[in-house]
């Protein structure tokens, strides 16, 4: 009875709540009407506030003109086959060597030059897209914000009818299975969506399957280059494993309808690519083995033997042996970097404000005035660090700054690693500046002599060269080259 009488109360003023928050829409691509917090006027805003925020955060778009135009072509002709208006759409190249497609709701969809890179042919980035647009056109942002919504109300619903907090947290957590369930139905209905919209406009409809064998073979190599096992399955796990996918895509292609002439594209998008930047760009800086240099800003630094540079939109990071970590960055609060000129102040005033600390001292690196200091800081997990941390005036809008961090037992070892590091933070010449150039990834047409390890050796990237030789030409282990094949390779 103590149970029954709360919900008489709580389940009407449920069903209110439910019911001011939706309304009816019709799903474009099922055309079935239903319930949505999220209007499409509210998600052509959404994708509105939300663009300019997502182009910043991939380092803006990629430059080259013509491939943007490319690739914008390939997705305004899968557009046109989809369910909504092809006005609806905003197709944007992002300048991230990032591997990633995504889209927002309202229409706007992303690919990544890294995406571009594993591709073999336009009808795999037609694949890519067509299954982007499928979560446009199926309102799976809205759907996930709609479930979302009523998933809360009713795991909170939960603890109140029966008062007790552990059974609300259980609610939670169940909520957020049941939508990462959802979000896995969501996969394979843009998949199917991808695929219908591959054969309406004429490509073949494989090509959503291999560009899901390309991805695959990139995460294996990212596996062995990080020396970490590739990812397994687990219950929240957002996207169903890719071996899963691309057996469902092969059979949508089966299954659908027949294709004349099908189109791939592998001459067209292998031309279209041809001198597109690999990796980091000029203008985001780039690594050379354990030295980074930003061409752009015209500065370089190194880092001791055996760090792994990663370079990231707002900062640069690099993993050491014994726990140890780099990270450079640049402040950020304009009115610090007016306020304070002098850089011990701002060590002590501001950055490392309240930290327990030593060894404070104004210095020069590079030229440039510095401060140099030791903090001692403590891991979430508790661990002890050691760091040493400066901060360089490189201009009068710019301050950057180093920590270097190793676990308190093993600081010592690092001490003079750490500091050679630091100073040799300089600036460069525009001609020193001018040596460093981008990878780029270009058509080649094999010759006869050619092989795998012949060219791969060529890119001089790192040692895993061969295996990413394969990753991007879509080789097998044992696979070798013919005679006038097209292929990618990578070169300055």
């Amino acid at each position: 009875m103590r149970i029954w009488k709360p919900l008489a109360t709580w389940l009407p003023m449920a069903v209110m709540v439910l019911a001011a928050a939706c309304t009816t829409v019709t799903n474009p691509a099922t055309g079935e009407s239903e319930l949505t917090t999220v209007t499409p006027a509210q998600e052509r805003a959404i994708g509105a506030q939300e663009h300019p925020k997502v182009v910043a955060e991939f380092g803006g778009e990629y430059g080259d003109a013509e491939l943007k135009s490319y690739v914008n072509s390939i997705g305004q002709s899968l557009a046109k086959n989809a369910e909504l208006p092809a006005d609806t759409f905003t197709f944007t190249l992002l300048d991230s060597p990032v591997v990633n497609a995504f889209a927002l709701p309202g229409g706007y969809v992303y690919v990544t030059r890294g995406l571009l890179t594993l591709l073999s042919d336009e009808s795999e980035l037609a694949g890519v897209m067509g299954h982007e647009i499928g979560h446009v056109t199926a309102r799976h942002g809205a759907r996930r914000q709609t479930r979302g919504t009523i998933a809360n109300i009713l795991a909170t619903g939960v603890g109140i009818l029966t008062g007790n907090r552990q059974v609300a947290q259980l609610g939670q957590v169940a909520a957020q299975g049941f939508l990462a369930s959802y979000s896995r139905d969501n996969e394979r209905e843009a998949d199917q969506l991808g695929v219908r919209y591959l054969g309406r406009t004429g490509y073949s409809t494989l090509g959503m399957a291999h560009s899901l064998e390309a991805i695959g073979r990139h995460s294996d190599l990212l596996a062995k280059v990080s020396g970490a096992e590739a990812q397994g399955f687990n219950f929240f796990q957002t996207h169903p494993q890719t071996p899963e996918r691309v057996a469902n895509t092969v059979q949508l292609a089966k299954v659908g309808p027949t294709v004349q002439n099908p189109v791939t594209g592998r001459d067209q998008y292998l031309t279209s690519i041809s001198g597109m930047i690999y990796g980091d760009s000029p203008a985001q800086g780039f690594a050379r083995g354990t030295r980074f240099v930003h061409p752009n800003m015209r500065f370089a630094f190194d880092v001791p033997d055996g760090f792994k540079l990663d370079n990231l939109p707002d900062a640069v990071l690099a993993a050491g042996p014994d726990g140890t970590r780099i990270a450079f960055d640049r402040e950020t609060d304009r009115n610090a970097v007016a306020q304070y000129r002098d850089m011990a102040n701002y060590i002590s005033r501001k950055w490392a404000r309240g930290a327990r600390g030593r060894d404070l001292r104004s210095t020069q690196i590079g030229g440039f005035p510095a401060a140099t200091a030791t903090v001692f800081m403590t891991a979430q997990n508790g661990q002890q660090f050691e760091a040493r941390i400066a901060a360089i005036r490189f201009s009068d809008t710019q301050i950057f700054r180093f920590l270097m961090a190793a676990p308190t037992q093993v600081a010592g070892r690092y001490a003079k690693a750490f500091d050679d590091a630091i100073y040799s933070f300089r600036s460069l010449t525009p001609e020193q500046a001018a040596e460093y150039k981008p990878l780029r990834v270009y058509a080649y047409t094999v010759q006869r002599g050619d092989t795998v390890s012949g060219l791969a050796s060529r890119m001089n990237i790192d040692r895993f060269d061969e295996e990413r030789f394969r990753a991007i030409n879509a080789l097998g282990p044992d696979e070798g080259l013919q005679a006038g094949q097209r292929i990618k390779i990578i070169r300055e």
